[in-house]
């Protein structure tokens, strides 16, 4: 890891601790300034955060009735099948919705699903002695009217948003066709807006839409009366509920809290830096990691692929020619069978090092495979310059060392191709490299021979 690298942990981590140590002591100073109506607020705050829940669950989901309306006006002879079509579409929307029905002339005919919903068929509406206030109410105000919740003919309980349907006949006059009623699951609906927090107590009044007059659905008639709870309305389709909430316990312990809070600030901060050190640190890790050979420390084929479109770009830029070395360890399987894995291993991170200390600065290697390397060579458009850092290259990979008293040396062979007279992109120049080192290798010669040889394999290479 280079060195700005190494020192980012530390610069975050004070940053991050200094932003903190601020923030915290603002908040301290906030704390420390605050007083009983301040919470009051603050449940004020937690209770009209409720209601909002409350009105997005009942308002979202009753205001999907509203395509059933207009489903209807526009093709009023729909059959059961473009029905089912629909209303399938909707509860799909909202898993919360439990049936959804239309009543022609105020008597359910469809409804969706059918099971378990069948005994709802053929209600009269204006018959039924609990929802037909609801209904002769919608036809009077000619909107959408929430009813309930109450307990359903197929059983549980439900809210249903009832919607007025008038249709334009062929003379261009508006009728009462009857109305699309949705039936949704309270339950789910109170528990997503927080109804069920144990820190609150929450209670609900306004049965059918209306408000104050409306009887209590959920929770305790007594909520209303206590001076310590926040009343609000909950607007929902033809009317509104009431909500009363307050806390299960008013906090006496304020004072003592405020002591405390004057230590988290730098808590706060110690831990938010210390935090920030560890993740940039491990990121930092993780990103070497994804880049590098774990067993070599050498980069690794995605990092070379990054260097590589680097490389190609800058040369497309300059005009100056660059060279992509293949490099693959003869007889590799004999060494690790000879002499161990290990000494596999500690031969390649001795090739790995010795090729580092060789290569130019602006050059590149990388560990590809089990015993492959690929090298970047940059400027390289004379020949001799490019074979003889070829040269170099090879001597010092395939130099001796040793292992357990023993002195070894690799064999290694080499193929090469400069752009862009061998290759537009990285994969065709590994490719013409591969070609020509296979081509040398037919030779029969082997890199890391005795430099005195006359068939010494990097001569040899070099003159294939």
């Amino acid at each position: 890891m280079e060195k700005p690298a190494r020192q980012l942990p530390f610069i975050v981590g004070i940053a991050v601790f200094l932003v903190a140590l601020a923030v915290g002591k603002y908040l301290v100073t906030l704390e420390q300034d605050r007083d009983q109506q301040a919470l009051r607020l603050q449940h004020h705050a937690s209770i009209s955060l409720v209601r909002a829940k409350l009105e997005t669950e009942i308002n979202s989901t009753m205001f999907l009735a509203l395509g059933l309306s207009s489903f209807v006006t526009a093709s009023p002879d729909f059959t059961s099948n473009q029905f089912e079509q629909m209303a399938s579409m909707l509860m799909r929307l909202r898993p919360t919705i439990r049936n959804i029905g239309l009543a022609p002339d105020n008597v359910i005919r469809h409804i969706y699903p059918l099971e378990g919903n069948r005994e709802a068929l053929g209600l009269r509406y204006l018959e039924h002695p609990i929802q037909s206030t609801a209904v002769l109410r919608i036809m009077a105000e000619k909107q959408p009217v929430i009813a309930g919740p109450f307990s359903l003919v197929q059983g549980g309980e439900g809210l249903i948003n009832r919607i007025p349907i008038y249709p334009t006949n062929s003379q261009g006059q508006t009728y009462y066709w009857g109305l699309a009623s949705v039936v949704v699951d309270p339950e789910p609906i109170y528990a997503n807006a927080g109804l069920e927090n144990p820190q609150f107590h929450f209670a609900l009044r306004g049965k059918d839409a209306k408000g104050a007059q409306g009887e209590l659905f959920h929770g305790e008639a007594s909520l209303f009366d206590d001076p310590h709870a926040v009343i609000m309305d909950v607007i929902v389709p033809g009317g509104s509920w009431q909500l009363a909430g307050r806390p299960t316990t008013v906090s006496s312990e304020q004072a003592v809290a405020t002591i405390f809070f004057v230590l988290i600030p730098w808590l706060f901060a110690l831990l938010c830096g210390l935090m920030a050190y560890l993740v940039t640190r491990a990121n930092l890790k993780v990103r070497a990691l994804a880049l590098h050979d774990p067993l070599t420390g050498i980069p690794n084929r995605r990092y070379l692929k990054q260097m590589a479109e680097r490389q190609i770009a800058q040369s497309r830029r300059s005009g100056r020619p660059f060279s992509v070395l293949h490099l693959d360890i003869d007889d590799f399987k004999l060494v690790n069978d000879r002499y161990g894995h290990k000494a596999g291993d500690k031969g390649l991170v001795f090739a790995a090092r010795q090729a580092q200390k060789t290569l130019r600065s602006a050059d590149f290697i990388a560990r590809v495979g089990g015993d492959e390397f690929i090298v970047l060579l940059s400027d390289t458009g004379s020949e001799d310059l490019l074979h003889a850092l070829i040269d170099r290259l090879l001597a010092s990979m395939c130099s001796p060392f040793d292992y357990d008293g023993m002195s070894l040396s690799l064999h290694i062979s080499v193929g090469w191709a400069t752009f862009p007279d061998e290759g537009q992109e990285l994969d065709q120049l590994i490719k013409n490299a591969d070609m020509k080192m296979y081509d040398l290798k037919r030779t029969g010669k082997k890199a890391g021979e005795n430099p005195e040889s006359k068939d010494r394999n990097i001569s040899l290479h070099l003159s294939g």
